[in-house]
């Protein structure tokens, strides 16, 4: 091979080891912006939930999203063009953390009875904690919704269905297993407990009552699962 074949070669060499390191670059510099722009997401998404749940949709404007995140502008609307596309991201993650949370750990528990029982525990935990405040945000928002339309509405409803049908269906096993009281009907009971929450959330939001969640959520254990129940 001549000189100049072997120069050639290895200009040829040279140029594919910097294509190849150049696009392993742009992989990573494409993996890195993902990362940061899902880590902004959430951030606002938080933010979000933390002041729609304290102050309403209504009370909440874009703004006052955009300016407790601390982002620019032209930053914040790359994620979120509307407080309404916010409030659903918010809504979303709701729901996703009250299947993570609530209804997936007490899945996997043994027996009917101990499931009903699992789920009042983990309503009542998850309240107990400062930073759970889906509860609040849902009662908030459906009392700020009634009657409203689109796709906001939809959401928030379609969530209450799915966390009372959930109730429902762990009770009505339950008492198939003889482990609930029967005198109750399935669906009524999920929505006492759905209302309790949801109005134990508003009152201790507006200052009105001192009384935990637990008292109430304990009364209602006791009313609904018959004692010697696992987790009674």
């Amino acid at each position: 091979m001549s000189a100049k074949q072997l120069l050639d070669k290895g200009l040829k060499q040279t140029r594919q080891r910097r294509a190849t390191s150049g696009m392993a670059v742009q992989t990573i510099n494409r993996r890195e912006l993902r990362r940061r722009g899902e880590s902004t997401r959430q951030m606002i998404v938080e933010v979000g939930r933390r002041l729609m749940s304290e102050h309403g949709l209504g009370g909440t404007a874009l703004a006052d999203i955009q300016a407790a995140t601390g982002l620019s502008k032209g930053a914040f609307y790359h994620h979120f063009r509307s407080k309404e596309d916010v409030a659903l991201a918010v809504v979303a993650a709701a729901a996703e953390e009250y299947e993570k949370h609530c209804l997936e750990p007490v899945s996997r528990l043994e027996g009917p009875g101990a499931r009903v029982a699992g789920l009042l525990e983990r309503i009542i935990a998850l309240n107990e904690q400062p930073t759970w405040r889906n509860c609040r945000l849902l009662a908030t928002l459906m009392g700020e919704l009634s009657g409203h339309e689109g796709r906001l509405g939809e959401a928030v409803l379609e969530l209450r269905r799915r966390l009372a049908e959930g109730l429902a269906s762990a009770i009505a096993a339950a008492q198939q297993a003889h482990q609930c009281e029967p005198v109750i009907n399935a669906t009524v009971a999920a929505e006492w407990i759905l209302c309790t929450v949801c109005g134990w959330s508003l009152a201790r939001k507006a200052g009105a009552t001192d009384m935990g969640l637990r008292q109430l959520v304990g009364a209602l254990r006791q009313v609904l699962l018959k004692p010697g129940t696992e987790g009674y």
